[in-house]
């Protein structure tokens, strides 16, 4: 099991003194505000619940290569249903890394900083946790190590979600070809020549352009808009720690949660358009590990929305039956 107050936050910031914080003056950002634990400058998205009948408390966990900007709108779908906490995760979204403190950027860490969060954020409230691809597994796993915590989650929801290295639909060739580079790339050294040579604003474009082709999203895309993607996937690259994205790929590639049960439901949508999962395995695992799994359908074409979210995208990933469930709270 975890070890008790591993991380103790710096700066606290209890939900009941988070309104009072100072937000920041620009109005793109005017809910974003600085997080602080053991040291890790970060930041969150704390969204007002949009009616006094919203009572959930939401935490939403994006996944990796990504943002709070990114994310916003998948946030904002949420406010109908109550006030929403959508929180950096050390060396994702800009924040610093576990490397600083001396730690590694294992799930076991994640679990571990995930709960501390979840104590100092709701104290004695039950909390709606809306998990996005890598932040389900951080989910489940802190579930499983902090099995008191089952006793906190009102709605359990997994968005893409995965729970065993399997449910990445790959061959084996090019598996065991992205475990090596993760392998590589999340070493010290290593990372910082795959992050100057190899993830520049050049290599990417050429990336995506040699990619567009078999992408759905890109040859309907007009080119000044695809070419404000490609700037702002370089921009992500740029904020997101690049040790700490391979060291994540690399527990994607080789996890398990399936190794112990939690006592809770699970909601997991799954989309029908993912290219990187195998649902079928997803939806297996998912009864190994959870007391009870409802399945939901999304329309959308594919695993993660596009790096330029908008609101009517984000949407789609909250299927009308998954809404009901949510409203059912309110």
């Amino acid at each position: 099991m975890g070890r008790r107050g591993r991380f103790v936050p710096i700066t606290s910031l209890p939900c009941d003194i988070i309104g009072q914080m100072q937000v920041l003056t620009d109005d793109q950002n005017a809910h974003i505000h600085p997080l602080v634990m053991n040291g890790l400058v970060g930041r969150m998205l704390v969204l007002p619940r949009k009616s006094s009948r919203a009572k959930r408390e939401i935490l939403f966990l994006y996944g990796i290569h990504s943002s709070l900007e990114r994310m916003n709108c998948l946030a904002e779908s949420l406010q109908t249903y109550g006030r929403v906490i959508m929180p950096d995760l050390p060396g994702i979204g800009g924040m610093e890394s576990f490397y600083k403190i001396g730690e590694k950027p294992l799930l076991d860490t994640y679990a571990d900083y995930l709960a501390s969060f979840i104590k100092l954020c709701y104290k004695r409230k039950k909390v709606t946790v809306v998990g996005f691809s890598f932040g389900f597994m951080i989910v489940t796993r802190m579930l499983q190590r902090y099995p008191e915590m089952t006793d906190k989650i009102e709605l359990l929801v997994s968005v893409s979600g995965m729970a065993h290295y399997e449910d990445v639909a790959m061959k084996r060739l090019p598996r065991g070809s992205l475990l090596l580079l993760s392998r590589f790339a999340s070493r010290r050294l290593p990372s910082k020549v795959v992050k100057t040579f190899i993830l520049n604003k050049w290599c990417i474009k050429a990336a995506h352009n040699l990619t567009k082709k078999r992408n759905a999203n890109y040859l309907s895309m007009p080119a000044e808009q695809l070419k404000e993607m490609i700037d702002y996937d370089t921009y992500l690259w740029k904020i997101n720690d690049v040790r700490t994205y391979f060291a994540a790929l690399k527990t994607i590639l080789t996890f398990n949660n399936c190794l112990h049960v939690v006592k809770v439901p699970v909601q997991h949508v799954s989309t029908n358009g993912d290219q990187w999962l195998d649902e079928y395995l997803v939806e297996q695992h998912l009864h190994i590990i959870f007391s009870e799994v409802g399945l939901h359908q999304a329309k959308v074409k594919s695993h993660m929305p596009t790096l330029l979210v908008t609101s009517a995208e984000a949407g789609s990933y909250f299927p009308r039956s998954l809404r009901k469930l949510l409203h059912s709270g309110v």
